[in-house]
């Protein structure tokens, strides 16, 4: 079965192709057109980037998310008056290299956006001003791993501080026996940016958002320099409480 689906999105009108049928699927790839694979075979050959176990897995927001990876268009996290949370893009590299210490180089930062994004659903985003669009900084969740800060890439070589979201007031407590999602928050507001409050509100959005979409199951950390002051002040703020 094919399905052809049109989204609006932006102001112009895009199609893309779900399927479980190998032809329809390299006739889209053929044509540069985006698509979506069904069912759990391989199509090996074909460069599948999305695929989901049965057609009701595809929803209009899902279609939207690989659209505009797709095209190269940052797809929206969460916003609030002031600010929108939202996928990096290829253009955003020359201001994320001037102030984020996580990507070596052009190249490097590339291969992340098009595969941590599409794999995980969640990553390094940019902090974006909406009332100008000036992108003020970044912040989001990764794969927590002790002893690894800046995105998992860097190993710390000065004395660090270990916090945990504290979430023990939370109604719906986690069985020890659940499988329990360990992610780190990181944040950072380039320096024209910073004490406007940038920070501090990115990360109380994207809390919001991780509790949300993960629901119970999941722990929050994060990782600082023992000597930032500024960050154990905003994650005191976040209710984190320093564990190492």
């Amino acid at each position: 079965m094919t399905r052809q689906h049109e989204l609006l999105i932006d102001g112009s009108l895009y199609g893309i192709t779900v399927s479980d049928e190998r032809e329809a699927l390299l006739t889209a790839k053929a044509v540069g057109r985006a698509f979506v694979a069904v069912g759990d075979e391989m199509f090996s050959g074909i460069g599948v980037e999305y695929a989901v176990e049965s057609f009701e897995a595809v929803d209009e927001e899902y279609l939207e998310r690989v659209l505009r990876r797709h095209l190269g268009l940052p797809w929206h996290i969460i916003e609030s008056d002031r600010l929108l949370i939202r996928e990096l893009t290829p253009e955003d590299y020359k201001s994320v290299s001037k102030e984020e210490g996580a990507f070596s180089n052009e190249e490097q930062y590339l291969a992340y956006l098009n595969s941590q994004y599409r794999f995980y659903e969640y990553g390094l985003w940019g902090i974006e001003r909406r009332e100008d669009g000036s992108l003020v900084g970044t912040a989001g969740v990764w794969n927590y791993e002790p002893k690894r800060t800046g995105n998992n890439r860097v190993k710390i070589r000065e004395p660090q501080n270990v916090w945990k979201l504290d979430k023990k007031n939370l109604e719906n407590e986690i069985a020890e026996e659940d499988f329990v999602l360990q992610l780190e928050l990181g944040y950072r507001t380039f320096a024209p940016y910073r004490r406007n409050g940038y920070a501090e509100e990115a990360c109380k959005l994207i809390l919001s958002y991780v509790g949300e979409w993960y629901g119970e199951e999941y722990e929050i950390f994060a990782v600082t320099k023992a000597s930032n002051t500024a960050s154990e002040s905003l994650l005191k703020k976040l209710k984190f409480m320093k564990i190492q």
